[in-house]
């Protein structure tokens, strides 16, 4: 895949994350995937080769998810640093050590 070489309209700054059109088309195939087990499982009932392809509809989103958060926050001026900080920083650490020692 190659990055679209335009910009996007309401973007003036330079060392933007690039956008990637293709990755719609693989967002549309995901909640497709999603829908079809839904309609054909659980509300039809109806056995068949798509019994798990709603899964493998959440894993594609997931993971474009993630590779297109990370570019974004990884292109922002101020850096990956500050936005981990600010959303995983003490307070979380505390949280979920805090459930952690909870749920042992």
């Amino acid at each position: 895949m190659v990055p679209s070489e335009e910009p996007a309209a309401s973007s003036g700054a330079k060392g933007r994350f690039p956008e990637f059109p293709e990755l719609d088309g693989f967002r549309g195939l995901a909640l497709l995937l999603v829908l079809v087990e839904h309609a054909l499982r659980w509300s039809l009932r109806i056995p068949g080769p798509w019994d798990h392809w709603g899964s493998a509809g959440v894993i594609l989103f997931f993971g474009l998810s993630g590779f297109l958060i990370t570019g974004l926050l990884c292109a922002e001026p101020s850096g990956l640093a500050t936005w981990t900080y600010g959303l995983f920083g003490p307070g979380a650490a505390f949280g979920s050590s805090r459930a952690g020692a909870d749920a042992l």
